[in-house]
């Protein structure tokens, strides 16, 4: 379990929209002053979170993380996708295949970068 341990944790806490969860709303004033990412599937709590400059993510998210990885292995990339739709999940895209192209699109041109000794803005 976490909680709030300072002011600054609190004041966030208390300046954000009282239409979020208490919930919700803690968890972004810890992730803003830890400089943690946060997961969430709420669509106000995902808007919130990154106008605060939080990164957010939500179940679409992991689960690309999780198959660029290799931590999920999934027989053809959708499967674990329909299965959390089958349980109930309301997912915004029935298919990864898009995010998993950009991704690989990114990474392909990372090692470019890399492989030509580009040096990359931060």
């Amino acid at each position: 379990m976490v909680s709030m341990v300072d002011d600054e944790e609190l004041r966030l806490f208390h300046s954000l929209p009282r239409r979020l969860h208490h919930g919700e709303a803690a968890c972004l004033g810890i992730a803003r002053r830890r400089n943690w990412a946060f997961l969430t599937n709420d669509k106000l709590a995902h808007r919130t979170g990154r106008m605060y400059g939080i990164t957010v993510s939500g179940t679409l998210g992991v689960l690309v993380q999780g198959i660029e990885r290799a931590f999920v292995m999934v027989e053809g990339e959708d499967e674990l996708l329909r299965e959390r739709i089958d349980r109930g999940y309301r997912s915004p895209h029935a298919t990864l295949q898009r995010f998993l192209e950009s991704a690989c699109q990114a990474r392909n041109e990372l090692t470019r970068y890399v492989s030509e000794g580009v040096e990359l803005p931060l």
